[in-house]
């Protein structure tokens, strides 16, 4: 039998600040955000003790407008006191304890954009950063390159591959195809739409500028053949055991499919040299709950015809939960989430038998961690916070596994 919770999040409403960007910052029970009412990066504290969440102001007016119409992409990790972000062409460094802020100065074009930023190695003030290049036409190609901080001047160390194509834009990303993981840097090679077939599909990984090893990368390569989608739309690899969980993304489903359909889920492990356990689909596992949550087609006479696609994967900083939004297909601003134990007891890592179901969020703006484990997503009016270690043993959902859709 199936096991599934319902938990709701607690609900912040009425905050004296903007909140339509948030980002972790090494502060406890506290996310940042941009504040246009103060010219400032504030953090948002949300004690769950407490009845309304607190406002600290971090640092403000180091910029002429610190929330204004630029286009913002943030860090997802920090290192000691310090976080940072892209805005458009410059990159924002900041000191939590201290409050200095500051631009730093960068090697961009007036026709470019920066589309992403992460600490790669703090020790030697090493940076990943996504160059969006104009190359002509509506869209922009991703690449992404390596970068050490000089002084106040971020210097770009060169390119180290080629990433997808982008628009310049702040909405909350539905994938993710690079990411920072224990001081290595790995990256999908994107194949890009329908007519720039021109990637390879794999995985790689950076220790630094150069090309290194990874298991992840690795076995994930020896299987890609055994991908089913169109492109692997996000992944994300735990913070300490070894596996790491990737979704792909399917372009088009026909419309004569009469059964429940979701996008291709897969683990790859590199805890046993069994090639038939190292890259496996778990994708007929997250089919039970689809009804559940409400992912129906919406098709006239074909209500057993629904779809759900995946994005916004991540792990919780304590690595005990993982989250995931579930969507109808290409519908990707209102997601459902849901959570999932991590632990070693279970045969997959992830026990998605006791997944934790944790309701929709209409025009998501932002989410982010606090840690241990504590998931919180804005849709730019209100907060959404779950405690995810609070979850109780109640509120369970059984489905007969003879009927699980």
């Amino acid at each position: 039998m199936n096991r599934y919770r319902n938990f709701e999040p607690k609900t912040y409403t009425n905050i004296k600040s903007s909140i339509r960007y948030l980002f972790p910052v090494p502060e406890a029970d506290a996310v940042g955000t941009l504040n246009s009412y103060n010219n400032s990066i504030t953090a948002i504290i949300l004690d769950k003790n407490a009845k309304k969440p607190r406002l600290k102001v971090i640092a403000k007016d180091f910029s002429k407008m610190v929330a204004g119409n630029y286009t913002y992409s943030f860090s997802q990790n920090f290192a000691d006191d310090i976080i940072i972000y892209a805005k458009t062409r410059a990159v924002v460094i900041c000191n939590v304890r201290t409050g200095e802020a500051y631009h730093a100065e960068t090697e961009v074009s007036s026709d470019d954009y920066l589309a992403g930023i992460a600490f790669l190695d703090r020790k030697n003030n090493l940076f990943a950063i996504v160059k969006s290049a104009d190359h002509g036409g509506d869209w922009l190609q991703d690449y992404l390159h390596i970068a050490k901080l000089e002084g106040k001047r971020l210097a770009d160390l060169g390119s180290v591959m080629k990433l997808r194509i982008s628009r310049p834009s702040s909405i909350f990303p539905d994938g993710n195809n690079w990411l920072v993981h224990n001081g290595k840097l790995i990256g999908y090679d994107h194949r890009g739409p329908i007519g720039t077939f021109d990637g390879t599909k794999d995985m790689l990984c950076f220790d630094g500028i150069n090309r290194a090893a990874h298991p992840f990368t690795e076995i994930f390569n020896a299987n890609k053949e055994k991908l089913a989608g169109f492109e692997v739309r996000g992944f994300a690899l735990h913070p300490k055991l070894p596996f790491g969980l990737a979704a792909e993304h399917i372009l088009h489903l026909d419309p004569l499919v009469t059964i429940p359909f979701v996008h291709p889920f897969h683990i790859v492990r590199w805890d046993t040299d069994d090639p038939e356990k190292q890259f496996v689909a778990l994708t007929h596992k997250l089919i039970p709950f689809m009804r559940h949550l409400g992912l129906l087609s919406g098709i006239p006479g074909k209500d057993d015809y629904f779809s759900m696609a995946l994005a916004y994967l991540s792990f919780s900083p304590d690595g005990k939960w993982f989250v995931m939004g579930c969507f109808e297909n290409n519908l990707f601003a209102a997601p459902r989430f849901i959570a999932i134990p991590v632990d070693k007891k279970y045969p997959e890592f992830i026990g998605i038998e006791e997944t934790v179901i944790l309701g929709q969020v209409e025009k998501i703006a932002s989410a982010a961690w606090i840690a241990p484990a504590a998931f919180v997503a804005s849709d730019g009016v209100r907060l959404y916070k779950w405690d995810l270690n609070d979850v109780p043993d109640t509120g369970i959902i059984n489905f007969n596994k003879n009927n699980d859709y």
